[in-house]
């Protein structure tokens, strides 16, 4: 049994200069992300925001889940994490005690993820679980301030082991469990799941604008999207001419994640999928990459050879003790994605607790079962010390109830609109009376002549009907806070 797993794992041979661009690329996309929450850090991340920790640990907490931001709800205290996740990821950018680095970025990620769950969305898992597994993969040997005196990397560019199997297993997983998870009939029989997408407008792009009145167009489309997402995965395991057979799949990955993104707002989730193709890339395609980027490694080593090891370690062979763990990590993941599934499986409640310590857990249910049709927007009646009626949703604009021209342009970032849409939930009603405090407050400290005594959360419903059939908003009120 041994031997044959020895050389099944022989059979897939993964490039060292690739797991090193996938961690550059994962660094950069951390480094990102991190930016644009920061921009939010009071908000939500914070007592004084849409998520105090009072309400948190009563509402969205997981008593398996660990946060260090979950300490303390200052800013002051807030901005110190996010420094130091910034200086992690910085040095895992540059393969800077890359493995020190990778740690601290992936516990410090988890963290950040479990602090405020109401804004996450399935780009931050597939982030998260690059981290993971990033803490047992060799991608600090080459682009790396850690590998700048490795005499023997240029003789050892290819990688066999279980570790690689598992990654592509993972980058596998996201397409595939989407594909089956999406099981309501505009995927299958309609092939009107793109239809219903582009018709949500808090995510509708202008080139989806373009696309959207050609049916025939988005069915076939649809039905293209579902074929690769449940076989094109496939193409990963191939064991014959494997690197030709992977490179396809990457090729159709990237494409789709670049249609994805230039059509619908989804926030960081193409750009993190196509960091993660990064790690599959053959050895003839970072033969060329190598060539490119020559000139800039041989100007920028020089620079970072002083902080570099004297020395570093590439005969470290995996211990049966790391493969076997490996194998249970694979085993237990795979059972966590078939239990979100319709296959009948739910993954024994006993076993939950391990994957939500260590944040494995994971759910690519993109648009399945089927595409969410609550679409609108919504307006934030205020009413002012003299009576007057704002909306400060458009920063104290007069109550106008027609649809706005460019709905997804109102919103300030993809966080934002992950809030939004929970908070339209029936389940998640508590949130709108925090939201509904925090707006109140932010309006009346900037404009101590013109605070609000009243607001009123409005959201005008517009439920996404078939064939294109006009639709009349229906207006719903969410809540009411005042003073």
């Amino acid at each position: 049994m041994v031997k044959f797993f020895n050389q099944l794992i022989l059979r897939y041979t993964f490039d060292l200069r690739a797991f090193a661009l996938m961690r550059i690329c994962i660094a950069l996309v951390v480094l990102l992300d991190l930016c644009i929450r920061l921009t939010d850090l009071e908000a939500h991340y914070t007592n004084h925001g849409i998520l105090p920790l009072k309400a948190m640990f009563e509402y969205c907490w997981n008593e398996y889940h660990f946060s260090f931001h979950a300490i303390n709800g200052m800013w002051q205290f807030q901005l110190v994490l996010f420094l130091i996740s910034i200086v992690s990821a910085s040095c895992l950018l540059l393969g800077f005690k890359t493995k020190t680095s990778t740690f601290i970025s992936w516990i410090l990620m988890c963290s950040l993820h479990s602090r405020n769950s109401m804004i996450l969305q399935g780009g931050d898992d597939l982030l998260r679980m690059c981290l993971f597994w990033g803490l047992f993969l060799p991608w600090q040997r080459f682009y790396s301030i850690d590998g700048i005196n490795d005499v023997k990397k240029y003789e050892e560019k290819s990688y066999h082991g279980i570790v690689g199997i598992a990654l592509m297993l993972q980058i596998a997983y996201v397409y595939f469990f989407s594909g089956l998870q999406k099981s309501s009939p505009e995927w299958h029989q309609d092939a009107t799941a793109l239809y219903y997408a582009l018709s949500f407008d808090q995510i509708l792009l202008p080139l989806g604008k373009v696309i959207y009145f050609y049916p025939e167009l988005l069915k076939t489309l649809t039905q293209i999207v579902i074929k690769i997402e449940v076989f094109a995965p496939f193409l990963f395991f191939i064991p014959v001419k494997n690197n030709v057979f992977r490179s396809i799949a990457v090729f159709i990955f990237i494409a789709m994640h670049i249609g994805i993104t230039s059509i619908l707002f989804v926030g960081l989730f193409s750009l993190i999928g196509i960091s993660t193709q990064m790690a599959m890339l053959p050895s003839f395609a970072m033969d060329w990459f190598d060539k490119i980027t020559n000139r800039i490694q041989k100007k920028i080593t020089p620079i970072f050879i002083l902080f570099a090891p004297q020395q570093i370690n590439t005969n470290s062979p995996s211990s049966i003790v790391k493969n076997f763990s490996i194998a249970l990590l694979i085993w237990y993941i795979s059972l966590w994605n078939i239990g979100n599934t319709n296959l009948g499986y739910t993954i024994n409640p006993s076993l939950r607790w391990f994957g939500h310590i260590l944040r494995l857990d994971q759910n690519w249910g993109v648009f399945a079962p089927g595409v969410i049709k609550d679409d609108g927007w919504y307006i934030l009646e205020a009413t002012t010390i003299d009576d007057r009626k704002i909306d400060i949703y458009r920063n104290g604009m007069e109550i106008d109830y027609k649809k706005p021209k460019n709905i997804v342009s109102e919103i300030k970032n993809d966080r934002w609109r992950k809030y939004g849409e929970q908070m339209m939930m029936q389940y998640n009603g508590w949130m709108r009376g925090y939201y509904c405090n925090y707006v109140t407050r932010k309006w009346n400290e900037s404009h101590p002549e013109n605070h609000i005594k009243k607001l009123e959360i409005v959201y005008m419903l517009e439920f996404t009907q078939p064939d294109y059939k006009v639709v009349v908003p229906k207006r719903e009120s969410l809540n009411t806070c005042g003073h």
